[in-house]
């Protein structure tokens, strides 16, 4: 059976009234984590808002700390977690390896890249151009005798 889109499950809400920090939550409110207040959060993530991929590196600057990196809240929490969220992280990582093993990426010159993203309902990156070209990585490959059948990276 093919699972329900998340977006599509009718999510409980509280089973009574309930009194938070003196705000009154009425019976039946749906209630959900706020993921981007948790992942920028000041007491917790140094210069929140600057992407820093070094943040989550060991004291040394040299290995993942995975303590760091699981407290990024990426797939909500609690008993209404993604369940899919390691497939998910596995899917990514080998996409990833995959494309950059393959392909050299190149930003546009005439373009300054931002990590700024678009506001609605889900964040989106803006929009910047990219050339992607195959990496050579063997004599043959570069002589042209290989034929290529990479489906991520055409020739």
């Amino acid at each position: 059976a093919m699972p329900t889109p998340s977006s599509a499950r009718c999510w409980p809400g509280t089973t009574a009234d309930v009194r938070l920090d003196g705000f009154h939550i009425p019976e039946g409110t749906v209630i959900f984590v706020n993921q981007w207040s948790v992942n920028h959060d000041r007491l917790r993530w140094k210069d929140p808002h600057v992407f820093d991929p070094r943040r989550f590196l060991d004291d040394r600057q040299e290995t993942l700390d995975r303590d760091l990196a699981c407290r990024v809240l990426i797939f909500s929490m609690g008993k209404r977690r993604c369940i899919g969220d390691q497939l998910a992280k596995l899917q990514l990582f080998l996409f990833t390896a995959i494309l950059l093993h393959q392909c050299d990426l190149t930003a546009n010159p005439a373009e300054q890249l931002s990590v700024d993203s678009d506001h609605g309902l889900v964040l989106r990156p803006r929009p910047y151009t990219l050339s992607v070209s195959r990496r050579s990585t063997s004599p043959a490959e570069e002589d042209g005798s290989r034929r290529n059948t990479d489906p991520f990276c055409p020739s």
